[in-house]
């Protein structure tokens, strides 16, 4: 829902997408760590938006919505 209200050149950030070193083990994990993949997954092959992920804390991964 955010990016479909976000203007051209707004910013959309997420916390917390390395979750522990959950989203890149694999091993059988939770729900919530699915659901993180598949948003990290989305971010990285969306035509519209421009992705960073920097090492802050656990994972901030911010994207820009192309103009």
């Amino acid at each position: 829902e955010s990016l479909r209200l976000l203007r051209p050149g707004g910013l959309v950030c997420f916390e917390g997408v390395f979750a522990d070193g959950r989203t890149v083990d694999s091993a059988v994990q939770p729900a919530e760590v699915l659901r993180l993949r598949e948003l990290l997954r989305a971010v990285r092959e969306s035509t519209t938006l421009v992705p960073a992920l920097l090492p802050v804390g656990d994972g901030l991964l911010c994207a820009v919505k192309r103009g």
